[in-house]
């Protein structure tokens, strides 16, 4: 005997009225078609007792198993006694499945399984977890592998079951600890801080910074399939608690520093170095301090860099061990150790130029008649000891008492000398440098500064006047080397007047003032600034600033010469025109612009609309709600300017709106003529009378919108008929007069009832509350014909539902469905043909249902009346008392209908 992985549904014997005629339920199912023919009935079926689940088992030992200990789909639903005939189905004919899903397979609730659903789970399709080749029990894989339709035993819950180990492993534990069924990616589950703690730079770093593809050494199965059979991604480091950094990076100084890389560098950055303090060796400071970390650790060639993780620059690195001990480690001694390698006794770190051994020669040079002082004592020794023939440096012999002894008079002889013929520098200058002099404010008696003159430069006022003062300069023979600087600036101005400002400053006005003496430069500007005014507008002109005008800047209506230099402040016209180009152009020339607008703002205007002082035309309605832009646009001039158009602006309907019902060519109408159904209050404010035309509008026509029927506004005149608006969409099948089975109320509220009448098959009872579309189901075609009219071929799906319960219809022959039932009701089904064999339309009987009196009806022939399954002894039992005399009595189904044959008591 063959076996199959569905469970064998029941095979039903039944006895005819005639003779012992068996009856077979139907051709077997996919799978069990070894098993076909009378001869294998005993092998799934008990005789005269229902299916019995434990033949199933004899067969499918497999399934056994599972429901003996309880495991699996199986075994749940044998601890909550469903039988095996509840989910598959038998005998419904020749490649039919034996598993009844209830509708459709992928409609099966996988909750009754124990595992649900969700996430891509859900979504996936049965076949693709349910492969054979998943099925880790080889006695379920080899019963159930070769089946067409596959097995849906067998299958493991955990994920590495169905799903290949990405991780090649490298993670051990349950993968839901970091992945869920939403997705692979991302890992919802995984914290990296539980791991390892990602701060800084590792927070943003990319995933494969650390996490590289590696190459797979394992030829993996091609089942379930890898994302890449090739490589994958390496997450385990199993270096990282020993060796720390250097687990994932190069160490960049080739080591050169032993320990914890925390101790200089932190996670923001391996530049710069937070933890190193360069003070715990080497105290850097003067120019230590601001040399360039490679002056003194320069980059010298690296050896090979080892496999592992790459340095970022594998051909240098920077030295920094062995650390310099003296300054001839890192400078090169000009003295050639000379002075030996103590160079600090000399030398300091703020710069080599600065010579200590020089202190000691400056320190004797206090002790004579010219102690060194302020620049005098960082002066090179040479620059007053001019060389000697002998000795190398003239020593004594040469004056000292008077600047001008070593140095020349820088101003030529401008300053005047003092009663002994000296002019006395230290007036303005000190031994600490010639600049800057000291010349306090005070001293400047020829001309007082004031305001702004204090802030001003000297040279400024004071400038280079070289070729004035070049026949001042003299050579002095035989006069000490000095300073030979000679400073050409102008310090005083013969024949200047200081008291005029354009003595020093020039007129920027260009004579604009110069007719008016009362305009001095002092009435206007302050010694404080060029810029601080006392000009008033209002007051010193005959233009006071209102409005906009105030806050305009000077230059606005004062502009600049064609040369860009003067700005013009005399003669300038006070007309708008003059200043503001016309933006009207022309539209309104000769009117004064301050009739319509003001100085406070150009856009406010003081027109209005409703005020006959400007405009004879008043808007109303939706008139009045329109921007100005809308009735006025804007028009290129034949000039080619751009202005908005004000003057000739039409005012009747036509002459602003276009006719939308007029047709291509046709004429415009007339303002009247528009008002007959438009207002001003909006035009799809409409008051139009459709009551005078062809279609008076009802019920649903009422509602609609005017462009649902009139799309084209031009023409307006449509056909008052059903066709001209609606498609037929019975394709003229069923005439032109659509009022015969639709009204205006409702495309679906027509009398199809009596339309259907007129047909094949009237509307009885419930058929006339059905809608249209539950037996035309063919949306697409409304030609509503071609439909049988047999019961069956619409309520097949009602007839099979019956199939293997209490109420079979499948074995009735002939299948007459009104022999039962009427249109008014499907449910209170009559048998009348029951009337020939047994009365049930009238007595006792009438109120019972089938099931009451039969213990079967499978097989049932309604044509025959002996059914042998009427159990009359089920509800009257044996009443041997009140057959007590009566020949032949025995106690049987069969014998009450035989003296009974009405039902009643005879």
């Amino acid at each position: 005997m063959n076996c199959r992985r569905a469970l064998v549904p029941i095979l039903v014997v039944v006895a005819s009225s005639a003779a012992a005629q068996t009856l077979s339920p139907g051709k077997l199912g996919r799978g069990h078609e070894d098993l076909e023919g009378l001869s294998h009935c005993t092998d799934c079926h008990e005789f005269g007792k229902r299916v019995d689940g434990g033949l199933c088992l004899q067969c499918h030992a497999p399934l056994k198993r599972l429901v003996e200990t309880g495991k699996g789909f199986h075994g749940k639903q044998a601890k909550e006694k469903a039988d095996c005939f509840s989910c598959h189905k038998d005998h419904r004919g020749v490649g039919t499945s034996l598993t009844d899903w209830g509708g459709r397979e992928n409609a099966f609730d996988h909750r009754r399984t124990g595992y649900v659903l969700d996430g891509k789970h859900q979504e996936a399709s049965c076949e693709k977890c349910h492969d054979s080749r998943l099925v880790k029990d080889r006695e379920l894989r080899d019963l159930f592998g070769k089946d067409k339709d596959g097995t849906y035993l067998g299958l493991e819950q955990r994920c590495g079951a169905c799903h290949f180990d990405e991780h090649r492993g490298q993670l051990k534990g349950e993968c839901s600890k970091c992945h869920d069924t939403r997705g692979f990616k991302p890992a919802a589950g995984f914290k990296h801080n539980d791991v390892y703690k990602l701060v800084d730079a590792h927070a943003n770093a990319e995933c494969t910074a650390c996490h590289a593809r590696a190459a797979d050494p394992v030829q993996r199965p091609p089942f379930p399939p890898p994302v890449d059979p090739r490589a994958y991604v390496r997450y385990a480091v199993p270096l990282l608690q020993e060796r720390g950094c250097r687990a994932c990076h190069f160490d960049e100084h080739r080591g050169q520093f032993k320990g914890d890389c925390a101790r200089c560098h932190d996670q923001k950055a391996f530049k710069p170095v937070p933890g190193f303090r360069h003070d715990e060796r080497f105290v850097l400071v003067g120019a230590h301090a601001r040399a360039a970390c490679t002056g003194c650790h320069a980059r010298v060639p690296a050896p090979r860099a080892p496999a592992g993780p790459k340095p970022v620059d594998a051909a240098n690195f920077a030295r920094y061990r062995p650390t310099p001990k003296g300054c001839v480690d890192c400078h090169k001694d000009p003295h050639e150790n000379r002075f030996g390698a103590e160079c600090l006794k000399c030398h300091n770190q703020e710069s080599w130029l600065v010579i200590r051994s020089g202190d000691s020669t400056r320190a004797f040079h206090d002790r004579s008649r010219f102690p060194l002082k302020g620049a005098h004592r960082h002066a090179d020794c040479a620059a007053c000891h001019p060389p000697a023939p002998k000795s190398g440096l003239q020593l004594k012999g040469f004056p000292f008492e008077r600047c001008g002894d070593c140095h020349v008079d820088a101003h030529l002889g401008q300053l005047t000398p003092a009663a002994d013929g000296l002019v006395r520098c230290e007036r303005c200058h000190d031994e600490q440098g010639f600049l800057p002099p000291r010349y306090p404010v005070e001293e400047h008696r020829t001309y007082p500064l004031q305001g702004a003159h204090v802030a001003t430069a000297c040279n400024d006022c004071h400038v280079q006047d070289r070729a004035g003062l070049e026949d001042r300069v003299r050579a002095r023979p035989g006069r000490p080397r000095g300073t030979e600087t000679i400073d050409f600036t102008r310090l005083v101005f013969p024949g200047r007047d200081t008291k005029r400002c354009d003595s020093c400053h020039a007129d920027v006005h260009r004579g604009q003032f110069a007719q008016d003496p009362a305009r001095a430069c002092a009435s206007c500007h302050a010694v404080t600034s060029f810029q601080d005014l006392h000009f008033n507008h209002d007051v010193d002109t005959r233009y006071p600033l209102q409005g906009r005008h105030a806050q305009a800047q000077c230059g606005a209506c004062h502009p600049r010469t064609g040369d860009g230099g003067t700005q013009v402040w005399r003669g300038v016209p006070t007309v708008c025109a003059a200043c503001h180009e016309d933006p009207h152009r022309g539209q309104f020339t000769g009117t004064d612009c301050a009739r319509c607008h003001t100085t406070e703002r150009f856009q406010r205007t003081l027109f209005r609309h409703d005020d006959p002082a400007f405009t004879s035309f008043v808007p109303q309605g939706a008139h009045a709600r329109v921007a100005c832009a809308s009735c006025h646009p804007v028009r290129r001039t034949p000039e080619g300017f751009r202005s908005a158009w004000y003057r000739g602006v039409p005012r009747d309907c036509v002459g602003c709106h276009q006719d939308p019902h007029a047709a291509p060519g046709a004429l415009s109408p007339t303002t009247a003529t528009c008002t007959r159904c438009h207002n001003d209050a909006g035009w799809e404010r409409v008051s139009f009378n459709h009551e005078a035309t062809h279609l008076p509008l009802r019920q649903r026509h009422a509602d609609v919108d005017c462009r649902a029927c009139h799309a084209q506004l031009a023409p307006l005149a449509l056909e008052p008929s059903c066709g001209a608006c609606h498609a037929d969409v019975h394709g003229g099948r069923l005439g032109n007069a659509c009022e015969r089975c639709h009204d205006q109320a409702s495309f679906r509220s027509g009398d199809a009832v009596a339309a259907h009448a007129q047909t094949r098959f009237p509307l009885l009872g419930r058929h006339g509350m059905a809608p249209c579309e539950s037996c035309h189901q063919a949306r697409a075609d409304r030609t509503l014909g071609g439909l049988s009219v047999r019961c069956e071929d619409c309520h097949d799906a009602d007839v099979q539902r019956t199939a293997g319960g209490p109420r079979d219809h499948a074995g009735l022959n002939p299948l007459d469905c009104r022999g039962c039932h009427t249109p008014s009701t499907w449910r209170r089904a009559r048998f009348f043909v029951h009337d020939r064999c047994f009365p049930l339309s009238s007595g006792e009987h009438a109120r019972y249902t089938c099931e009451q009196c039969h213990s079967a009806l499978r097989g049932l022939a309604v044509d025959q009346c002996a059914s042998f399954t009427a159990d009359c002894i089920r509800c009257h039992g044996c009443e041997d008392r009140k057959h007590r005399g009566i020949p032949g009595y025995t106690c049987g189904n069969r014998r009450c209908y035989e003296c009974h044959p009405s039902g009643e008591e005879e």
